[in-house]
């Protein structure tokens, strides 16, 4: 068991109830640094291939064992040591980094319907999620989701597959990468793939947010999966380019 933050008593009793050793996180730290109008933070502790989040958006990737992060007017710059993702870092948009939250995910993979577990737990919310970091908290009481953008998608299906939770996602193939190493296509993953015009899964986003959720972050569920979907497919019209269930 390891002991991250806040009061020891928890990690204490778990790891004495489970018979298991208690330890100190490792030096998982990120260094900062100010020079020449720029910011730098180095990432330290994760590795190669990994993907880069920065305040839940999918800034890049790493491709070496020493990754640095630029910033210049509060602009996301450069990823010394990694290949940035411009759509991601357009999304991030204006940022303090040495405050942002930054993190790290491994390259993702569709589980099968044998790996997907909690079927049942489900509840009867449909919940628009566009930003990854968020896809946990957000789905509590969820039948499906709805997600924008490619890495969203993956992110959050890669979790929510463990609850059973269908994911219809909002994709343009812009591409990071997720859709190819995927996995491949696997029958009955409960993933809904919605692929519109290319740059335009931000837009798609906000026509869903502003007419089937009337603003607000989750409404009643209301038919089957293939149904949401359906309807989906019907309020984007023309942005739509390929609809795939996997």
């Amino acid at each position: 068991v390891i002991h991250w933050s806040g009061d020891p008593f928890l990690s204490e009793k778990l790891a004495k109830s489970l018979s298991l050793e208690l330890r100190s996180p490792p030096p998982f730290t990120s260094r900062i640094e100010r020079k020449g109008g720029r910011v730098y933070r180095r990432l330290m502790g994760v590795r190669p291939g990994e993907k880069i989040l920065v305040n839940g958006y999918v800034a890049g990737e790493r491709l070496s064992s020493n990754v640095t992060l630029i910033a210049r007017d509060g602009r996301l710059e450069e990823i010394l040591g990694g290949r940035k993702y411009p759509r991601g870092i357009q999304k991030v948009g204006k940022v303090d980094l040495a405050k942002a939250t930054v993190k790290t995910l491994r390259t993702l993979r569709i589980l099968g319907p044998k790996e997907a577990r909690g079927e049942g737990r489900r509840g009867n919310r449909l919940v628009l999620i566009e930003r990854a970091d968020t896809s946990l908290e957000k789905a509590r009481g969820a039948g499906m989701v709805i997600t924008v953008g490619d890495d969203t998608t993956f992110i959050t299906h890669e979790i929510l597959s463990k609850l059973g939770i269908p994911v219809l996602g909002l994709i343009d193939g812009d591409a990071d990468g997720l859709l190819e190493k995927s996995g491949g296509k696997e029958a009955g993953s409960n993933l809904y793939l919605v692929r519109v015009s290319a740059g335009k899964d931000d837009e798609a986003g906000r026509i869903l947010k502003k007419r089937l959720f009337k603003g607000k972050p989750w409404i009643g569920m209301r038919g089957t999966p293939e149904e949401v979907g359906r309807k989906v497919v019907r309020i984007l019209g023309e942005l739509v380019r390929e609809v795939v269930t996997l």
